[in-house]
């Protein structure tokens, strides 16, 4: 094999690897969120879209995550949407397949109250436990994009008008 086939065949293996990302854990106070470019403070409501291109996003909010991945034309669409179990930080869910629950007692960063939950969780038990309303992805997705508005920069906020109160 010559010089330039044996170039071409690592660069192929490296970029074929790139494809195959997996969850990994979020870094409290080090990695953050590529909508809104805030610190991730809290993992339990961390998100990690993998793009198109193997490239692992990471978001401090479900809504940040809605709001970037509406933003995508359909041949940037994600790849692979995960949300942190709020029950178990350490576990990723499927965006797709998660429980959610919005507007219930536990507080999201950017002011949607949106947690996300596992695919087998109760939602009866959790509205019961939490308040607020048991919804899909789908609803998400709309939710935020109701409730998106434009900023004085041109760009989108999926945050709600008192998100940095607190």
């Amino acid at each position: 094999m010559t010089r330039r086939h044996l170039i071409l065949s690592l660069a192929l293996a490296c970029l074929a690897g790139c494809g195959d990302a997996e969850p990994h854990a979020l870094v409290r106070g080090e990695d953050s969120c590529a909508y809104c470019r805030m610190t991730i403070d809290d993992v339990r409501f961390g998100v990690l879209v993998l793009t198109n291109r193997g490239r692992l996003q990471t978001f401090d909010s479900i809504e940040c995550a809605a709001g970037w991945v509406a933003a995508q034309d359909a041949t940037h669409a994600p790849t692979a949407i995960w949300v942190t179990n709020f029950a178990d930080p350490s576990q990723w869910v499927d965006a797709t397949k998660a429980v959610y629950l919005q507007g219930s007692r536990l507080r999201s960063p950017m002011g949607r109250d949106l947690v996300a939950f596992a695919t087998d969780a109760d939602p009866d038990a959790l509205q019961l436990a939490h308040g607020g309303t048991a919804i899909t992805w789908p609803r998400v997705q709309e939710i935020v994009a109701a409730a998106t508005g434009p900023i004085p920069d041109g760009t989108r906020t999926p945050e709600a008008p008192d998100a940095h109160a607190h």
